[in-house]
Parts: structure tokens; C-alpha cells; sequence
């Protein structure tokens, strides 16, 4: 088997406050602010692996958005532009990623999502970094177009308790390019009140992925402290 070099990074996301955006009058900071500070942090990781000739970096679940429950959904509407921003940061800088994004959806009437990328002012230098602008005064037209959507769009009380949401991993290659997602299907206990579809936890998976050539499965997870597991998934994970 082919060796390959990969870098762990055991990052911890800054995860939002509960409830709904904070959104100022007038709309003065990012509605995505801990996002922001999420990418910096995984910028960083980025270029330690590769400066230590990793070839693939693996992040945690939930490591850009932080846990998304309790009101906290409209995390998950600038999904897709995660996803463009990791593509190119994998090919600057010639190295694989592996993680999670969870992918959220508006009900019907809730008005189009913005298509404007709130994430655009983000560098994939951290010499060239602003640090995302976290700590300075200002919004870009972009971040402004989302403070108000979410302003005049704010989450119904359906949304609020029964959110549709879909926790993916994705693999990118070292040249951007997107190789696979998956969504996850058995969900974590602490998940199942607010993700719709812990796969690692059922060794089956992992037979049928080696019955299918799999050499290396990679399984980007973050558990708290208090994700104490039910009595059935105590035997080894894999």
C-alpha cells in the first residue's frame, strides 16, 4: 500500500452564540463572525501541514461552523461558499482536506438565498490574513447583502424546531477539485434532535468500504465531553 502523509488538525471551533444572527442597526460586523474566525484558524492548520509535507490534512466535524442547534441554523446557509473557499485553499497550497460542512435549507417563502460569497474577504495566507476582520470596523457588500436577508428572512417557528440540515464530509484533492461527499446517516444521540441523517460507530461500514478496495477510510469526527455513547456502541469503533 502507498504511503501518505497526514496531518491531524485538532482544531476546536469558536461556535456562535445560541439564538438567531446578532444583527446591529445599522448593520455594522458579519453575521458569520465565528465562521470567519473558524477559517482563519483552519488557514493556518493548512500551512503547518503543508510546510511539514503533509499530503492530506484532516479537520473535525463541524470545525468552520461550529454546532448548529439551538437557533443557530442560518450558520448553514452559506454552505456551498465553504465548500468553494476549502477548494481553493487546497490547491494554493497543493494539499488534500478532509472534513465537514452541514448544509442547510430554507423552507418554501423563505426568499432566495443570497449568491453573494460573505467569505470572500478571507485570505489563504495567513501573512496576507486580516485576521478576517473580526477585530476591525466594517462589513463588506457582501457580508451586508446576508446581514440583511437574514434581517428580513428570520428562521419560522417550524424552522426554528424541526430544521432541516445534512452534516456532509467531503474529500478535495490537492488540486481543488472536489473527489466525494457523504452524508451522514446514523446520527450521533446528541445530533438526532436537529441533523437529519455516528456512521463510524457500526463496523459494517468499514467491511464494506474494504470489500470495495478501500485502503484508508477517514472519519472526521468531534465529540464533547458529555457525548457519552449508548451501552450498544461500546466495542471498538472500526
Amino acid at each position: 500500500m502507498t504511503k501518505i502523509r497526514v496531518a491531524i488538525a485538532q482544531t476546536a471551533p469558536v461556535v456562535a452564540p445560541e439564538g438567531p444572527a446578532k444583527l446591529e442597526k445599522p448593520h455594522s460586523t458579519s453575521p458569520f463572525s465565528t465562521i470567519d474566525q473558524n477559517l482563519t484558524i483552519a488557514v493556518e492548520y493548512v500551512e503547518r501541514a503543508a510546510a511539514g509535507k503533509a499530503e492530506v490534512v484532516i479537520f473535525p466535524e463541524y470545525f468552520l461552523q461550529g454546532i448548529v442547534n439551538q437557533n443557530r441554523q442560518y450558520l448553514t446557509f452559506p454552505s456551498k461558499h465553504l465548500l468553494t473557499f476549502l477548494q481553493t485553499l487546497a490547491k494554493i497550497h497543493g494539499i488534500a482536506l478532509c472534513g465537514t460542512i452541514v448544509h442547510g435549507t430554507r423552507e418554501e417563502g423563505a426568499g432566495p438565498i443570497p449568491d453573494s460569497n460573505p467569505f470572500d474577504h478571507i485570505s489563504t495566507h495567513t501573512a496576507k490574513s486580516t485576521h478576517t476582520n473580526t477585530k476591525q470596523p466594517g462589513i463588506t457588500p457582501a457580508q451586508l447583502e446576508w446581514a440583511k436577508y437574514l434581517e428580513k428572512h428570520p428562521l419560522s417557528t417550524e424552522e426554528s424546531a424541526q430544521p432541516v440540515l445534512y452534516n456532509t464530509a467531503f474529500f478535495i484533492d490537492e488540486k481543488g477539485e472536489l473527489i466525494g461527499e457523504y452524508t451522514k446517516k446514523n446520527l450521533w444521540h446528541p445530533e438526532r434532535e436537529y441533523l437529519n441523517i455516528d456512521s463510524q460507530a457500526d463496523p459494517a461500514h468499514a467491511q464494506d468500504l474494504a470489500n470495495q478496495g478501500a485502503d484508508v477510510i477517514f472519519a472526521p469526527t468531534f465529540w464533547y465531553t458529555d457525548c457519552r455513547p449508548p451501552l450498544k456502541y461500546t466495542l471498538p469503533l472500526l
